[in-house]
């Protein structure tokens, strides 16, 4: 019974999948753990508002970047913060009335469900970021390096013995911030929810 199952759902590709999607998840940690080991090193840590993530901490953010002739190419945020962004049209920002989008870009957001870019910056999630904290990174060829020694390398691990089949998966990667100017991260004081 087991080996039909086994044939009739590829268990063992489904494994690999889920490994890899483990890796990639481990590889975004650790990268996001660089940016916050370099965003106070050259820069300074931005306090951003607890009441949610208005348009100016998103300018702090990138004026530390902007100030050493580096472009602001990338913003990372969990989706709490997001979220914080829709609501700037819908009149939970800090402009008259609460309105912080134009109509064009509104109406964008209320087709898409996107707010994909901010002044020539892509705008990016990922649940690996902490809740309450914004990345702000200039250009990959100006920050930092992570170079790929080894690539996912899947190896059998079965145990005869104990009747399992079993894998050890894994890669050799490199992180490096070569140039902390390149990063900036606020962050609120106060973190409601996970």
């Amino acid at each position: 019974m087991a080996e039909v199952r086994r044939r009739r759902f590829n268990v063992i590709d489904r494994a690999v999948q889920k490994a890899r999607q483990e890796i990639m998840a481990q590889e975004d940690a650790n990268v996001f753990a660089a940016f916050d080991a370099a965003a106070s090193v050259e820069n300074t840590l931005q306090d951003i508002s607890d009441a949610g993530l208005l348009k100016k901490d998103l300018v702090e953010i990138k004026g530390q970047i902007d100030r050493w002739d580096l472009v602001t190419a990338k913003f990372f945020m969990h989706i709490n913060e997001y979220n914080d962004i829709l609501k700037w049209g819908a009149g939970g920002g800090q402009g008259v009335g609460g309105g912080e989008l134009d109509p064009v870009t509104m109406r964008e957001v209320l087709q898409t469900g996107l707010y994909a870019r901010i002044w020539g910056a892509d705008i990016l999630v990922s649940k690996i970021v902490p809740p309450g904290t914004v990345f702000g990174v200039a250009d990959p060829e100006f920050v930092g390096v992570m170079p790929i020694r080894a690539d996912i390398e899947v190896i059998p691990a079965d145990e005869p013995k104990l009747l399992s089949v079993g894998w050890v998966v894994s890669e050799i990667i490199g992180i490096g911030i070569v140039n902390p100017r390149g990063v900036s991260a606020g962050r609120k004081s106060v973190v409601i929810g996970s």
